[in-house]
């Protein structure tokens, strides 16, 4: 965006909170806004490995309680008397709250709590099979792209080659990449060969 922000990315003057969400159980969001110039709730499902936006709520569509709190409902169906809901729909397994600031000396995050509300209580195996599911959902992602990562690094890699001159800071270079390499290709290896 510019040389002082960036899309997609760390960025000074973000904050991203995430959490996994399970379709059987319905969540409350509450909390006190800081001082972001935007706030925002999105939840995601998954297509082919990457995250696929399902639904989302807005600073400018948050409506607070008269103590300045806000609560949003995160579930199949909407409750009763509920000011702010967002549809979880079926794939959806997380979702990420957004907060941008004008600032960066000056950012007051707002006050977050994510609770699961209702009946329903999750049990061990059910939290098990999740965190299963999410970690085989990586290990797809990353067969996914690894090819277009390791593409990349070969370009820079051939890049700083080209244009560095000393045969010492050339070997130091090729060496330092090459450690990368081995130490990524050691941890995909139980990712790929289990999805």
């Amino acid at each position: 965006m510019s040389k002082y922000r960036k899309l997609a990315g760390d960025n000074p003057y973000t904050i991203y909170t995430q959490s996994p969400v399970n379709v059987k159980y319905e969540y409350k969001l509450s909390g006190k806004m800081g001082n972001e110039i935007y706030f925002g709730l999105q939840l995601y499902s998954l297509k082919q490995g990457f995250n696929l936006p399902s639904a989302n709520i807005g600073l400018n569509d948050i409506k607070l309680n008269n103590d300045g709190i806000f609560e949003i409902y995160i579930s199949q169906k909407r409750p009763e008397n509920a000011k702010n809901w967002v549809l979880l729909a079926n794939g959806d397994h997380c979702f990420l709250v957004r907060q941008y600031f004008r600032y960066r000396n000056d950012i007051r995050p707002a006050e977050l709590k994510i609770e699961r509300i209702g009946s329903s209580v999750i049990s061990a195996n059910d939290a098990l099979t999740a965190n299963l599911g999410r970690l085989r959902n990586t290990g797809k992602m990353l067969v996914i792209t690894l090819p277009e990562q390791l593409r990349s690094m070969t370009c820079f890699v051939r890049h700083h080659l080209m244009h560095t001159r000393s045969p010492a800071k050339r070997f130091i270079f090729m060496e330092t990449a090459q450690k990368s390499l081995i130490c990524i290709v050691r941890l995909l290896r139980p990712l790929v060969s289990n999805t």
